[in-house]
């Protein structure tokens, strides 16, 4: 089997239109300049391009993700397999199939699509990735012309994964691949909240032990897989992975939801017996060694059990949907200084008419919110948050005393808040120092009857923060 990988990417406008944008070539072209294409057929928006690695071509596919994930003039399908015989047509039916199911909302028949970038790996691909990339598809769907994953959505919110792993290649990290990929990325896969399943080797940053942390103090949802018995212990007896119980432990002291899977051959101790756990058979033929089908019914059956049971945990957390407030959760490195939204309920989304808000960077969303103030209050906006920064990064705010001073004040071009003024509230803070992390979660509230045009300042102020008039003197002309 060829090693070499083929790609091919086409271009799809979102409506129809008389002016078109640049060529899917052109775009290729801008980011990589050095990567030489190929135009697929007559059409000038279809190209194929063959690279030696994978790791090659996903830099490029990174790109295309950071530049063009949110475009709403077209969109970017990227089909990738092997290159053998007949791989360049199995590309375009690929993409053709993808392309047909992005027609309805392509014609506006259908809610336009929430982000711009589709990607497709074939199965043999997808199998032989390292975990690194193994990460960013999904689990494996039929399409009409191969078995392909879908690479998620940039910004997908993570689902950490706590799990014996073991050396490569020994019973161990077996185990944990085959519950991983048969019950754990289905289950994240078919659940509402829509998260990414991670594994501490899946892990793309340089420093493990931080980020994983980080993962297990903040990700909206933890799954913890117990691993199989020790060899020489009876079925009631089990002894614990120690990196499993550390960071269990972890997650536990975070007061954040989990799940915990076990296989079926053992006991856990008596003074378990309170937490909810998931048995997972040993083998899919332990199920029913005689009826294959009903095997992988029972999959499936303990797969959707589990997608529910996430759904129905992150429900109940207070940044859910149910949360009338508009509610968020923003995680600050420290050092870089960069903010992303961790939660976010969909109060939120509707008042920054904004969705898949989880994963977003703060800077992003508020240049998007500036577009529906008045512009006398966007840099009064700007500076407020800029100090926000700056304060809690310098450590200069004790806990709860950074607070938003300028509220957002509404244009009349907002869908549902026209004419109408919030203000972020803090709720908590928590800054963890060994994670490099600042995580605040808060609540807007709608301030619009305390709030006033100040004639001196030139822009609308809520007399309910004691604002000081000192802050926006850099806003006067």
């Amino acid at each position: 089997m060829s090693t070499d990988i083929l790609m091919a990417i086409s271009l799809n406008h979102r409506l129809k239109s008389e002016e078109r944008p640049q060529s899917v070539s052109a775009i290729v072209k801008a980011i990589a300049p050095s990567v030489p294409t190929k135009q697929i057929g007559r059409s000038s928006n279809l190209i194929s391009m063959s690279f030696e690695e994978y790791k090659d071509a996903e830099i490029l596919i990174e790109s295309l993700y950071d530049a063009y994930s949110e475009s709403a003039e077209f969109f970017l399908c990227i089909a990738i397999t092997f290159a053998e015989d007949d791989a360049e047509i199995l590309l375009v039916q690929i993409i053709a199939e993808l392309a047909a199911r992005l027609k309805p909302a392509q014609e506006g028949k259908e809610p336009p699509a929430r982000h711009s970038v589709f990607t497709y790996v074939t199965d043999d691909v997808y199998k032989r990735l390292p975990p690194l990339y193994q990460d960013l598809y999904q689990r494996s769907i039929e399409s009409e012309n191969a078995i392909v994953h879908e690479r998620f959505a940039k910004n997908t919110p993570r689902c950490f994964i706590v799990s014996p792993i073991g050396a490569d290649d020994s019973d161990i990290r077996k185990r944990a691949d085959y519950v991983f990929d048969t019950y754990i990325k289905p289950a994240c896969g078919l659940s509402s909240s829509g998260l990414r399943p991670v594994r501490a080797d899946m892990m793309r940053g340089t420093e493990i032990t931080p980020e994983m942390k980080q993962a297990l103090e903040f990700d909206p949802m933890v799954i913890i897989y117990l691993g199989p018995a020790m060899p020489g212990f009876s079925s009631n007896e089990f002894l614990f992975n120690n990196n499993v119980a550390f960071e269990w432990g972890i997650r536990e002291e975070a007061g954040k939801p989990y799940i915990v899977l076990k296989d079926m051959n053992y006991s856990l101790p008596f003074d378990f017996k309170d937490i909810r756990v998931i048995p997972i058979p040993e083998k899919p033929e332990d199920i029913d060694p005689k009826n294959p089908k009903k095997a992988l019914d029972n999959i499936s059956l303990k797969a959707r059990t589990i997608a529910s049971l996430i759904d129905n945990l992150i429900e109940a957390e207070p940044c859910s949907s149910g949360n009338v407030i508009p509610s968020a959760t923003f995680d600050i490195r420290i050092g870089g200084g960069e903010a992303k939204f961790s939660e976010a309920s969909k109060e939120l989304e509707a008042l920054f008419d904004m969705t898949n808000l989880v994963g977003k960077d703060v800077r992003v969303v508020s240049e998007h919110i500036k577009k529906m103030m008045y512009p006398c209050q966007r840099k009064a906006f700007d500076d407020d948050q800029n100090r926000i920064l700056g304060e809690l990064l310098l450590g200069g705010g004790s806990g709860l005393s950074v607070r938003a001073k300028v509220p957002i004040m509404f244009n009349e071009g907002h869908p549902k808040y026209a004419n109408r003024a919030f203000l972020a509230m803090p709720l908590s803070l928590n800054r963890n120092e060994a994670a490099g992390m600042i995580r605040i979660q808060g609540i807007y509230i709608d301030v619009t009857a305390a709030t006033k045009f100040d004639e001196e300042l030139k822009y609308y102020i809520c007399q309910l923060t004691g604002v000081e008039r000192e802050l926006s003197q850099s806003v006067k002309q």
